[in-house]
C-alpha cells in the first residue's frame, strides 16, 4: 500500500459492519497518528518586515493521541525582537497556532554631547578662590565655611562629569537581515521542530 507525501498526519480510521441477523450497522472509529509524534507545518515559511514592523506566521500542530499538552518555543530570534505564540500550548491532536515575531525600530538618537571643555576652564579660577578660602581661614569656626567650599565645588565637578556622559546613540533596533528561526514544540522529553525564515529590511 502506498501512503501520499501530503497526508494529513491525523486521521480517524473508521470501520462499519452490518448483516447477522442484526438490523442495525455499528461503526467503529480509530484515530490513527501517521508520521513523528510532533509535528510542526507552516503555511507560509517565510515573512519580510521592515524594523519595528510584526509578522505573523500560521502553522498547524499534529500530535499523537494521549501525548498531552504541547508548548511551543522560538530560537534565533534577532537582537530586539520577540516572539509569542496564540495559544501558548494545545491538547488537541490537531490545532492551529499563530506565532507572532515583533520586530524594533530605531530609537531616537540622544540629545547631541555639550560642549563641555570651557565650562571645565572655569574651574581653574574657581580651584584659585578656594585655595584663598583654604588659606585665609583658621580656627575652628571657619572650619565649617570650607568644608561647605569642598562640597560646593565636589558636586560641581560631579555635574560637569554627568553632562559630559550624554549624547550617546540610541538603541539600533532589530538588525537588518535573513534570520532563521526555529519554532519547537514540546511535550515531556518529545518534541518537533520546524524553521521559518524572518527577512528584517
Amino acid at each position: 500500500m502506498s501512503v501520499p507525501g501530503n497526508i494529513r498526519a491525523n486521521v480517524t480510521n473508521s470501520a462499519t459492519v452490518s448483516g447477522g441477523g442484526d438490523p442495525n450497522s455499528h461503526t467503529a472509529n480509530d484515530p490513527t497518528h501517521i508520521g513523528p509524534p510532533i509535528q510542526l507545518t507552516f503555511a507560509n515559511g517565510s515573512a519580510t518586515v521592515t524594523r519595528g514592523q510584526s509578522a505573523t506566521f500560521m502553522f498547524t500542530l499534529d500530535s499523537s493521541p494521549g501525548l498531552g499538552a504541547v508548548t511551543f518555543s522560538s530560537s534565533g530570534v534577532p537582537a530586539g525582537a520577540l516572539c509569542t505564540f496564540n495559544p501558548p500550548s494545545s491538547s488537541l491532536l490537531t490545532d492551529t497556532i499563530n506565532m507572532n515575531c515583533t520586530t524594533s525600530g530605531p530609537a531616537a538618537s540622544a540629545a547631541p554631547p555639550m560642549r563641555v571643555g570651557p565650562t571645565y576652564a572655569l574651574l581653574l579660577p574657581a580651584f584659585g578662590v578656594l585655595g584663598l578660602v583654604f588659606a585665609g581661614t583658621r580656627g575652628k569656626k571657619n572650619k565649617k565655611i570650607r568644608l561647605r567650599w569642598a562640597m560646593a565645588l565636589s558636586g560641581l565637578v560631579l555635574l560637569l562629569a554627568l553632562a559630559g556622559c550624554g549624547g550617546r546613540p540610541g538603541f539600533a533596533g532589530t538588525p537588518p537581515g535573513t534570520y532563521t528561526i526555529m519554532v519547537t514544540g514540546s511535550s515531556g522529553t518529545t518534541s518537533g521542530s520546524a524553521p521559518v525564515t524572518l527577512i528584517v529590511q
